[in-house]
């Protein structure tokens, strides 16, 4: 009988690997091995974004553990836990390696950010509410199941109560592309910097942790985070919007 359990854990390999990956390409590199390929990156990010932007059945490497020698911070450990498996810290050793083919994921993350920045909308005048509905209708709805976007948007409104600019899912084509991360990208994009203090945020289903971390960074203080359903997944709790408190849902008045 065939066991299920995942093969143990090598770590002179594991150490070995990220010893290599840090020569060719700096010491806070993010490496992750999938048979005789070594996809890397600047970050953990940036890893993750480009595998899953690569496609192709190139995202089943991130069924492995992402390697790094620095700890990474609260957003980078939020993102791995929707878009990867797990991260793992490792002391760098030199050994022994096989022959590997280098991939790196750094453009194909360039792609995805670049892709999500277009397919934002900025606004003028429209109903925050109005405009998060005219999106989600938007979300691709064909193909198999796990290749749809999810009918989910976010509206960012101003502090004089102005819709600003509009996203909607993209997980279809790469899971971690959810409504708020597109928004940053088209925000970061723009050369906006970070959103101001006292801004809103029209939700339709509730932030996940990565999202959630990458909003709180993304801010200079306190954004409003209104929420119109919510979502009882765990990755929907415990986030850190609703550990600042920013995190409520509609109202009447909302």
């Amino acid at each position: 009988m065939t066991s299920s359990r995942p093969p143990a854990r090598d770590a002179p390999a594991e150490a070995a690997l990220l010893h290599l990956a840090a020569r060719l390409h700096g010491p806070r590199v993010a490496v992750l091995r999938d048979g005789d390929t070594a996809w890397w990156a600047p970050s953990v990010e940036a890893l993750v974004l480009g595998v899953r932007e690569a496609g192709a059945g190139a995202d089943r490497a991130l069924r492995a553990p992402i390697l790094v020698g620095v700890e990474p911070g609260p957003s980078a450990r939020a993102l791995v836990q929707v878009g990867a498996k797990r991260v793992r810290v490792v002391g760098a050793v030199a050994g022994p390696v096989s022959a590997l083919t280098w991939r790196a994921a750094g453009p194909w993350a360039g792609a995805a950010r670049r892709r999500a920045a277009a397919s934002a909308q900025w606004l003028s005048g429209e109903d925050p509410w109005e405009a998060v509905g005219r999106l989600e209708a938007a979300a691709r709805r064909t193909g198999p199941r796990w290749r749809q976007d999810l009918p989910v948007a976010a509206v960012l409104v101003d502090g004089e109560g102005r819709a600003v600019l509009g996203a909607r899912n993209l997980g279809g084509s790469n899971r971690v592309l959810h409504a708020e991360r597109v928004l940053l990208e088209a925000w970061r994009a723009a050369g906006r910097g970070p959103i101001p203090a006292g801004w809103r945020l029209c939700v339709g289903l509730t932030p996940c942790r990565m999202c959630a971390a990458a909003l709180v960074d993304a801010a200079t203080g306190p954004l409003d985070v209104v929420v119109a359903r919510e979502d009882p997944g765990r990755l929907a709790r415990h986030t850190a919007l609703q550990a600042s408190g920013w995190e409520r849902p509609r109202s009447s008045s909302g």
